[in-house]
């Protein structure tokens, strides 16, 4: 596994580095100290207790890759040249590059210096555009001075500006239905789990929901799967040994299916390499208890103006609460309370709460029917699943391993709360 990277300037005394995981900074200059008064030649391999170091030397510039004596020196020395190519002496380009390296699993092969020194191809078509615009206009004003512009000709151009604003008009009306009738849950789902460890598993669940204001559960899913992470070749030939297999549980083609169904998970061929890859699904209708419950009480003010209050209940722990009402049918909205206001919805974010804690927004809106608030949209997650499946333990030639981190997310996919 590596270990970390660092780069070290034995003129200026400069010296940045990145760990793959979090260690003290005694540890972190142990690291540096032991390579520099090892006095390392020009370039190659140093092996040191139970680490390595691959290194190279540019200018009095040392880029050095700190991997596990069992680490694949090719892959070592790629990972090197990638840091010496994008780096080029700079400390900030150096930091770059070994964080896309360590956690955000990329590396550019291009220089960055000249990335920074190039325009982007939306700048340029703009420039292009900008040119090809100004020229046309230069044009037409040479032609207007050639001829005297009659009436009729003035009247034509009048009616073309018109076409042209009622056409923008139309784009944008159609702009907003989109933006009206798309779901505003769903720009909030959460994205690709990660993780430094050398083999993590990840067991996450989604949830379609549709409940009355009543709280009457009118249809529940839950569609659940178990993914794998391997970050490092050498754990590639794994076996994972689950628990609590039930009947509902399907396996990937790709795993060996002789002992898959027994709840054992290997691949002949070995796991993927710095490759998300689902293993098993499931999915469950056994919705019984709804994850968060409202009380939803309108007052009629004056007419067509109503006060809307609606409390919320948690039925389990959550994260990032959000409810989301419709402003397609309600007008003239003045929320108390901590919610904001865009262009289609109200927006209540709520944030982290505990099983059992509640609170009420109230706001007030002019509407024919007080209905006009719903359907509702909820959207959070949670550190739970449903099912009772998991990883009981993980080996390699037929030893348990402890580089392994397994983590449970639960997620909306589409909740949603109806009038009836």
């Amino acid at each position: 596994m590596i270990v970390g990277l660092f780069v070290a300037n034995s003129l200026t005394g400069q010296t940045v580095s990145r760990m793959s995981r979090a260690m003290p900074v005694s540890k972190i200059e142990h690291f540096i100290l032991d390579f520099v008064s090892s006095g390392a030649p020009a370039g190659g391999i140093l092996a040191k207790g139970f680490y390595k170091y691959v290194y190279s030397v540019v200018d009095s510039t040392y880029y050095v890759v700190i991997t596990s004596m069992g680490y694949n020196n090719t892959r070592a020395q790629g990972i090197l040249d990638i840091l010496q190519k994008n780096t080029s002496g700079d400390i900030v380009d150096a930091l770059v590059t070994m964080d896309n390296v360590l956690y955000g699993q990329t590396a550019f092969d291009p220089n960055i210096s000249l990335i920074k020194s190039m325009d982007s191809q939306e700048e340029k078509i703009h420039e292009l555009m900008m040119k090809n615009k100004s020229r046309e206009l230069v044009q037409k004003q040479k032609e207007l001075q050639r001829r005297s512009v009659s009436d009729i000709d003035r009247e034509l151009e009048r009616v073309r500006s018109l076409e042209i604003e009622m056409r923008n008009e139309s784009i944008q009306q159609l702009k907003s239905i989109v933006k009206t009738s798309s779901s505003p849950a769903k720009e909030k789902r959460r994205g690709l789990e990660t993780s430094m460890s050398p083999v993590f598993i990840v067991f996450k669940e989604r949830l379609k929901m549709v409940m009355d204001k009543e709280n009457n559960i009118k249809s529940g899913e839950v569609q659940g799967d178990m993914s794998i992470t391997i970050k490092e070749e050498e754990y590639k030939d794994i076996e994972i040994r689950l628990g609590n297999v039930g009947t509902d549980v399907k396996f990937s083609p790709n795993l060996d299916k002789s002992v898959s169904s027994s709840g054992v998970l290997r691949c002949e061929k070995g796991f993927p390499v710095e490759k998300n890859v689902a293993l098993v699904k499931w999915r469950s209708s056994d919705i019984r208890e709804a994850p968060i419950t409202f009380t939803f009480w309108p007052s009629e003010t004056s007419l067509n103006v109503y006060q809307i209050m609606l409390e919320y209940t948690a039925e389990c722990n959550m994260k990032d609460l959000s409810v989301f009402f419709p402003k397609a049918n309600i007008s003239n909205v003045v929320i108390s309370g901590s919610a904001r206001e865009s262009d289609a919805h109200i927006e209540w974010n709520i944030g982290d709460v505990e099983k059992g804690f509640s609170d009420t927004l109230e706001f007030s809106c002019t509407c024919s029917d007080p209905a006009g608030i719903f359907p509702l949209e909820i959207y959070f997650t949670s550190d739970f699943v449903f099912t009772r499946l998991f990883a009981e333990k993980v080996e390699r030639n037929g030893e348990e391993i402890n580089e392994v981190e397994i983590k449970k997310v639960f997620e909306v996919d589409k909740f949603t709360v109806v009038d009836e």
